[in-house]
Parts: C-alpha cells; structure tokens; sequence
C-alpha cells in the first residue's frame, strides 16, 4: 500500500510538470518585417494585458525565415530555413522534434508568413538525417495570408503598381509643387512676361526628376494638408528607386495571381503557389484561418496610415487608432479641398484677365505687345489651374485604383440594347443591331452599356477569398474568421486581435489552442 502511495504521488508530480510547462508558440511576421513584427502582442499573451486578457503559461519563439543559412529567394528557400529555425528551437526547449511538447507547439503567422509556413509544414525537405514526417509544430493560424495569392504582387511585377504611384506622383506631387511656388512674387511677375513661365519648367523638370525617385521629403512652408502627400503617401509608399527597390523581396514573385510565370524559371511565379497548393498535406496539423475586413471606400487612405505607424511601435491590441485615422481622412480632404480650391482659383483669374483694356494701347503696336502678355498671363493661369484639378482628381481616383490593384474590385461591362419599331410604342429589348434590323418595321437600335462594379471584402491588401483559401483549415463561422475594420498592417496588433487570440487561447476555436 506504501508502495502504491508513492507511486501515486511520483506519477502526481510527473503529471504537474508537464502540465506547468509552457506552451510553445512559434510567431512568424509578414512581408518586409521581421522578428519584432509580433512583439507587443507576445509581450501580452505572456505577461497579460489587463483583466479581459490574462496571463499564459507560453514560450515564444520569435522566429524568421531570412538568411544567413541559405539565400531566400523563393518559398521553398523560405519554408526551408522556418523549418530549420524551428527545430533548432525545439532543440533547446524540448529535446528535438517529433516529441508530444514539439508537435503540441503551433505557428501564429501574419501575410506572406503563413505560406512560408505550409511551406514549412507540408512540403520542405530537411537536412540529412532527420526524418521528413517528425511534425515540428502541430497547429498553424494565420492572419491576413494570401493562401491563394495576391493581387498586389502581380500589380508590384507588371508595372500597375509603379504605373499608379508614379502617377500620384505626378499629378499630385505636381499640383503640390506647384501651390508652393505660384504665391511667389518673382513668380507671378514672370506670369506677365513670358510663357510658359520659366520657373514652372523648372519646376516640371525637378518634379519628373523628383518622381522618377520618387517625392518623399517634406515641402518647407506649405500648409498642414501637404503633409499627407509627404509623411502619408510618399514618404510611406515610396523611396529612392521607387516600388521596385522598396518591395523587392523575391518571395512576392511566388504567389503572384493570373497565372505569371517566371520566363527565366517555369517554376517560378504562380506555378509555385499552385504546388504549394496541390501537395498532400501533412497529417494532424490543426489549421484556423482569420481574414480582415476593410472599409472599402476608405482602403487606400487607411492602408497609407497604417503603413506610416508599425503596429510594432504601439501599445498591445491598440494598433487601430481611430483618431489617427480620423486626422488622416481629415487631412486627404483638407488637401484634395484645398487643390479643388486653388484650381476655381486660378480659373477665375484667368478670367478676369481683361483683354479691352489693351485696346487704349496706341501705337497700334504697343496693344499687340499687351494683348501678348495678357494671353501669357492667362494661358499660365489656365495650367495652373489644370495641375491643380490633376492633383485632387487623383485623390478622387486613388481609392478606386487602389482597390483595382489589390484585386478587391472587379468591373464588368455588358451590352444590351433597344429596338424601335413602328408596331410598337415602347421600344423592345434586342441583343444587338443586326438582330433588331432584321425585325419587319423595325428601323433603330440604340445600344446600352452597363457596367457593374464588385467589391470584395479585403483588409486593404489581401482579398477575403484568398486569406481564407487554405488548404485542411478548419471550417469556422464567419464571425469568428473576420476582423472587422482591421487593416492589413495592423492586424497583427488591432483590438480585434486581441479577441481573436483570446478565443484560440481559450479553445473556443478549437480545443488544441488551448492554452493556461
């Protein structure tokens, strides 16, 4: 009986170890960041965050996918080293991989990381000597993935995106430059003298050479609204060499959408997501899938302002700031007004330019001379005012664009069209106008285009129906995959994070994240 107290009590401690050690959870970051991306939100998962988020008895793995191992250049290169990392972890942590604490351990990725991650799971080959079916982790969430591509990536390779910015950085960029010089004295008397004006040249030559490396410093003494065109918009997107030097990484190349193809690698390009797609998954891995959901008609404003402050910066679960965002929205329509303004403006110098007045010019020759300089004047007014009306009809676009560009938006244009005849007083719905010439007494056809716009839920960069594409996740209500309002950036730190995690920490997900 002794004995078997003993044993009691030795098998009781053996239990409460195990049960008092920390979960492990891997987090793995997104495109451009890195193994900070996650910080505050693993800062509070461990150490709490308020009464409504407690403490949880974890250990994070902070963990990367980039070099100095291998040259990451494509997914397999990718998942590859994820793997490796992980296992290295799990060596210090849990004696290797394979073991019930290893594979009891799972992944929260964000974007481009939860395919480097599948990649990782189901497909990397490891080094030599450890089997390729021990699991390294047994779950995987992701945030935001493009599980079946991005848009974006495509737009980033076929010039649409560079085309879009560069634009913006022409047109408003332009309009800007120009407001800050056109107040000028020297300015406005070389208006009455020559045209163009040879300061605005100028000005046109610095804003090409400004743009082709893209406008991303402040404008010295201009008003408050001009800072969302240097701190918001180029300062944020853009840097020197434009979107091609800042959003270089390679791994973009390999979920691109629209079937692109490498010309130089026929593996490369969407070929590889397909692969990712298509391979056996690997058994037991319990996979959840969370998407954000953007206000559309505010997706590419709200993804400049997100893109400005990292969510890294920021307190936990606080990343969605709506008073940033409100002072953002309030500064794109301080500057599109002010623009929208400044063209009526000069439109209406323009014309108050008196031509008449020319008329009292004698000799004959003097009032050719004025009525040169007079049109001068209005000609230069009138470009003005067209940069002006360039820049906020831009602005006015840009959501549009934006949404176009990430694949949010589809627009379909469909022909129909009416057939009058003399038998009937209301014309009659016919195909086209062979069909309604073909109809006795029947003498015109007027065609009708409908255009139909469709947006889908996004979170300002990856699509509804993409993030949650992936392969073996399990099927969860709606409202428990979307994130309403959260904007891609900060998703990885938002108040709807925290109640995403707290739910998965409370296995009201699925029971294997559980966590105490």
């Amino acid at each position: 009986m002794k004995k078997l107290y003993c044993i009691y009590i030795t098998m009781l401690y053996f239990t409460s170890l195990v049960n008092a050690q920390q979960r492990i959870i891997h987090w793995v970051h997104g495109f451009g960041a890195n193994t900070s991306a996650w910080f505050p939100v693993v800062v509070a998962s461990e150490q709490g965050s308020g009464s409504d988020f407690p403490i949880r008895n974890i250990i994070s793995n902070n963990v990367t996918y980039t070099g100095p191992n291998i040259a990451v250049n494509t997914l397999s290169d990718a998942g590859a080293e994820l793997r490796m990392r992980i296992r290295d972890f799990l060596t210090t942590y849990t004696g290797g991989i394979g073991n019930a604490r290893a594979s009891n351990s799972y992944i929260i990725a964000h974007s481009q990381g939860g395919l480097v991650s599948r990649w990782a799971a189901d497909i990397s080959i490891p080094t030599s000597g450890v089997s390729n079916n021990l699991k390294h982790f047994g779950g995987l969430v992701t945030f935001g993935t493009p599980h079946a591509g991005a848009k974006i990536a495509t737009s980033r390779f076929n010039g649409n995106l560079d085309i879009f910015l560069n634009q913006g950085c022409q047109d408003l960029g332009g309009a800007i430059i120009e407001n800050g010089i056109s107040n000028n004295k020297y300015y406005q008397v070389l208006n009455y003298l020559w045209y163009p004006n040879p300061i605005s040249s100028a000005v046109q030559s610095l804003k090409s050479g400004l743009c082709n490396s893209f406008f991303s410093k402040e404008i010295t003494d201009q008003p408050r609204s001009n800072e969302f065109l240097s701190q918001r918009i180029l300062g944020t997107l853009l840097s020197s060499g434009g979107t091609r030097s800042v959003v270089n990484d390679p791994l973009l190349y390999d979920y691109q959408q629209n079937g692109v193809i490498d010309p130089n690698n026929p593996n490369r390009g969407e070929p590889k997501l397909t692969q990712l797609t298509n391979t056996p998954l690997q058994p037991d891995i319990v996979r959840v899938a969370f998407y954000g959901k953007e206000i559309n008609s505010q997706s590419f404003v709200r993804t400049l302002q997100y893109m400005s402050k990292p969510s890294q910066a920021l307190p936990a679960f606080t990343a969605t700031d709506n008073n940033e965002e409100t002072g953002a929205i309030a500064l794109l329509t301080e500057l599109r007004n002010n623009l929208e303004n400044a063209a009526i403006t000069k439109d209406n110098e323009a014309n108050g330019v008196s031509l008449s007045s020319c008329l009292w010019f004698l000799p004959i020759g003097w009032t050719a001379v004025c009525l040169s300089i007079k049109q001068k004047q209005i000609n230069n007014l009138r470009e003005e005012a067209a940069k002006y009306r360039k820049g906020y009809q831009w602005l006015d676009n840009s959501n549009a664009q934006w949404l176009g560009i990430i694949g949010a938006r589809t627009q379909t244009v469909s022909t129909s069209g009416k057939c009058y005849c003399t038998f009937s007083q209301t014309p009659i719905s016919v195909s086209n106008q062979a069909d309604c010439l073909r109809i006795g007494s029947c003498y015109r056809w007027e065609e009708i285009t409908t255009t139909t716009i469709i947006d889908e839920d996004n979170d300002g960069v990856v699509t509804k129906s993409s993030a949650l594409a992936m392969p073996g996740a399990i099927p969860i209500s709606d409202a428990d995959a979307k994130m309403e309002g959260s904007q891609h950036m900060q998703m990885r730190n938002d108040p709807n994070t925290k109640a995403k995690l707290y739910k998965l920490y409370e296995g009201g997900i699925h029971t294997f994240f559980r966590t105490f």
